[in-house]
């Protein structure tokens, strides 16, 4: 005959961090979408466009990339049970950076040719050709980069 026992799982302090830095994460991905929708009804993109607040949603946007990226990438790490390595992590955020900013970038390039993308017509009439693609994923990358060091100070203060 055999026994059922029922381990009891311990909280430890790596569970609370993964519990406020996915809502911190969260909150983040509200703000953005909060911001945006306010920017759309108030045409912030447009007006505020030479104080950059374009750039500024780049950030936020790469912000979210990078802390995602970076939270995923720890757990997976965690239950592998496998080393950390700085450069692979860095490598996984610019490709996530360059693939979601570069779905972006495509979609605002490519709506003369498809009507689904009409939508997009009034963020191309603000952009300067590449000029703006690349400070648009310079202002990704930064974000993300900030992103990856947001863990790291999250986790030298909770932990």
């Amino acid at each position: 005959m055999s026994t059922f026992t029922i381990c009891p799982i311990g909280y430890t302090s790596y569970m609370r961090f993964t519990v406020w830095y996915w809502l911190a994460d969260l909150a983040l991905l509200a703000l953005i979408f909060g911001l945006n929708y306010l920017a759309w009804q108030n045409f912030w993109y447009w007006r505020f466009s030479h104080y950059g607040f374009d750039k500024l949603m780049h950030v936020l946007a790469g912000l979210f990339i990078g802390i995602t990226v970076t939270g995923v990438w720890v757990w997976w790490r965690e239950k592998q049970q496998r080393p950390m390595k700085v450069g692979e992590l860095l490598a996984w955020i610019g490709l996530a950076v360059l693939a979601v900013g570069g779905v972006w970038e495509i979609i605002e390039r490519g709506y003369r040719h498809h009507e689904f993308f009409y939508w997009i017509k009034p963020f191309t009439r603000m952009t300067d050709g590449w000029i703006d693609s690349t400070l648009d994923f310079i202002s990704d990358l930064l974000g993300a980069g900030l992103g990856a060091l947001s863990f790291k100070l999250w986790n030298k203060t909770k932990n």
